[in-house]
């Protein structure tokens, strides 16, 4: 799977700017070019770690996918034919058929890979100028190639250029290039060095395989066929045992230079401990450690199969023997290696290489797991992501995807140790973006959809909520759409942690939470969820309403329009009935004593209130019962008001036949005795003013 990476330049210019504001008052530029340089370098130091581990999975990936190929039978099949009659066909039949031998030589050429080859030596020279012009005035004519060294001690200036190039030689033997090596020789005009080191080239004959010898038929002049049998020539090195033997007696001159006995040792096949007391210019760093191991390991193998098998060579010298430990085994190797591992990030990236190469994945999981902080990644505070390295996230969650590439898509995957890496990187991101553009969105939600569906739900939700501009939540859903998420389920968690939440605020905070809410329906209305968003303006409008907090309920009709939802839909009772309660409060709210108004505001609340649908049905069922006990007492009391400032008094008497018939229900004791006393004060005066002489009781 293609991996996510951050360009370094963008991520050390981040990290400079981060510096610079660190910086106490009064520190010089050159101590903030010192530390960004330091930083420079670690960040290069884990980009290049983090590299050659790519490199690794990707090189192992090709052969798992070669040999369950191979399994298959739709393999390339071509190398099975090649005969077992020389060195390199022998070792080429083991590679093919032996995935051990491949494994072990994929993690040495990755060995090699990685190496630091920046040191090289650029400037081809004549092989020890100044000396040979010290020789030559001598007058002394030899054709001796070593006639430099027998006749003493080099000039200084040819003895560095020598520890140079014999540097530079080391450097490319390192990084398996030994071409490279080969033409620096030439380059160099040291020839015979060149011949010298060519010696370890496996012996191959194309003679002697059928598949490649041919005859070919010509025509003589006078005209008879005659056979012209084509040969081929031969290649590497045929005594390559005694050259090896060779090459370690050269390794014990004490009074050759490090690197050049360096090669020495290492081209015998068997460098033992010898390698490590060289100096430590020579076997400097842990990955240099693994590849001499891996090394003999690999050259040990190689000498087991062309032991077994029969060759067509004249050589009879066995091997050169090791003069220290060989591990055979890669656990071995590693459980050695293990004190060669330095603290800090680079520890982490040898630690996930060391599983990858032995197999042993949940222990990488689990170790990775280990270093991230304990606690669940919803939880983690922005200190704490802050201390984390972003690098690292990135790079775990990459492999997670890689072992994971289809995500976590069962409900059981919920709360796997692996997703849980895998959201610690999800909250970086989440607490890192500034701007929702596409890129952005795009990234974090390509990472959602490898969550389990419970995970998606909760952390995608929280993204949302994030979100305030209505473009960026319409971006924010397409983005969410194209990656097949869960719209309806995230979107109602969005809103429902919105509103749970407006029950935790503070009160200072209380307008905030109702714009926040308000603002909540777009979620249901921008992803064509427009039944769950009128159920929604149900349910705050009637939080609204019962807060006594008409203007708010009116701001959030007047945000929406639901006149594209079906009127059958059993919602739209509920939305009807609220719209219609609203109008009523602002024509009541706007009448102001004048009758053209007043009987308008009377006749819309007489309408709303009697209405056979007035928040009929069984929709809704709690928000209704709540809306009727909030609305339907208020609307009484307000017909009541209208009723009585007309002066139709009898009216008002009637009101109570239609509380006790269909709305006592919806009274408190305390509202139902107020709407009485109104009444009582309209009955008296009533009778007040349609005979003033006459007595009353209620007048006493």
């Amino acid at each position: 799977m293609p991996f996510k990476t951050d360009l370094l330049e963008a991520q050390l210019e981040i990290e400079s700017a981060k510096i610079i504001a660190e910086l106490p008052d009064g520190s010089s530029v050159c101590e903030a070019a010192e530390q960004f340089q330091a930083l420079a370098f670690e960040r290069t130091q884990q980009y290049k770690h983090e590299r050659d581990t790519y490199y690794l999975l990707g090189q192992l990936e090709k052969d798992r996918m070669k040999r369950a190929a191979d399994a298959r039978g739709d393999g390339d099949k071509s190398n099975n034919e090649r005969d077992n009659i020389t060195a390199a066909g022998v070792i080429e039949r083991e590679k093919d058929t032996n995935s051990s031998f491949r494994q072990i030589q994929f993690i040495l050429n990755w060995s090699e890979e990685i190496a630091d080859v920046n040191k090289r030596f650029y400037t081809p020279y004549t092989s020890y100028q100044k000396t040979s012009r010290l020789i030559a005035k001598s007058k002394k004519i030899s054709i001796d190639p070593d006639r430099v060294f027998r006749s003493g001690k080099l000039d200084a200036d040819d003895e560095s250029e020598e520890q140079k190039f014999l540097e530079s030689l080391w450097t490319l033997y390192r990084a398996g290039s030994y071409d490279e090596m080969i033409e620096l020789c030439i380059d160099c005009g040291q020839h015979w060095r060149a011949v010298t080191l060519s010696g370890d080239n496996l012996f191959e004959d194309e003679n002697f395989s059928s598949h490649t010898t041919g005859d070919r038929m010509d025509t003589s002049e006078d005209g008879s066929a005659q056979t012209d049998i084509t040969v081929f020539d031969q290649e590497g090195n045929d005594y390559r045992n005694q050259w090896r033997r060779t090459c370690q007696a050269m390794a014990q001159d004490k009074t050759l230079n490090h690197h050049e006995r360096a090669i020495y040792i290492m081209l015998s096949g068997v460098p033992g401990n010898e390698i490590f007391t060289l100096s430590p210019e020579v076997i400097r760093s842990y990955e240099d450690h693994l590849w001499v191991h891996y090394k003999m390991l690999f050259n040990y193998l190689k000498d087991q199969a062309l032991s077994k098998s029969f060759l067509g060579s004249q050589e009879d010298v066995s091997p050169p023997e090791s003069r220290g430990t060989l591990f055979t085994d890669e656990r071995q190797i590693f459980e050695h290696l293990r004190s060669h591992r330095s603290d800090g990030v680079a520890s982490i990236y040898r630690i996930v290489q060391e599983s990858i190469i032995l197999g042993d994945i949940d222990d990488m999981f689990q170790s990775i797991r280990s270093h991230l902080p304990n606690c669940s990644p919803i939880e983690i505070t922005d200190r704490e992501l802050f201390d984390m390295e972003t690098g690292m996230l990135r790079f775990y969650a990459n492999l997670v995807l890689f072992y994971k590439p289809d995500g976590f898509s069962t409900v059981d995957d919920m709360g796997d140790p692996l997703e849980e890496i895998l959201l610690f990187y999800w909250m970086h991101l989440y607490r890192s973006i500034s701007v929702y553009n596409n890129q952005n969105l795009e990234t974090i939600t390509a990472y959602t959809a490898k969550l389990s569906p419970e995970s998606q739900k909760q952390y995608h939700a929280k993204l949302f909520r994030n979100i305030k501009a209505e473009e960026d939540r319409k971006k924010a859903i397409q983005i969410a759409e194209m990656f097949n998420l869960n719209i309806q389920e995230i979107t109602k968690a969005t809103v429902d942690d919105i509103y749970q939440s407006w029950n935790q605020d503070h009160m200072d905070s209380e307008d905030a939470s109702q714009m926040e809410n308000i603002s909540s329906v777009a979620w249901y209305y921008h992803s064509g969820q427009m039944v769950a968003a009128v159920e929604h303006c149900c349910e705050l409008a009637s939080r609204f309403i019962d807060e006594k907090n008409s203007e708010a309920a009116r701001e959030l009709f007047d945000t929406y329009d639901m006149t594209s939802v079906d009127d059958n839909e059993s919602c739209m009772i509920g939305y009807h009935s609220i719209s219609k309660y609203l109008k009523c409060i602002q024509l009541y709210q706007t009448a102001l004593g004048r009758r053209m108004e007043l009987e308008m505001a009377r006749d819309e609340i007489s309408r709303t209130l009697f209405h056979p649908h007035y928040l009929a049905g069984e929709a809704q069922m709690e928000i209704f019962n709540k809306l009727r006990r909030n609305t339907i007492p208020q609307l009484y009391f307000y017909l009541h008001h209208l009723y009585s400032m007309l002066g139709q008094y009898q009216r008002c008497l009637n009101l109570l036949e239609g509380l006790d018939t269909h709305h006592s229900p919806y009274f408190t004791t305390f509202e139902l005795q107020l709407m009485l006393d109104k009444t009582r004060e309209v009955a008296i005066n009533i009778w007040a003013t349609s005979d003033p002489h006459s007595f009353s009781p209620f007048l006493e």
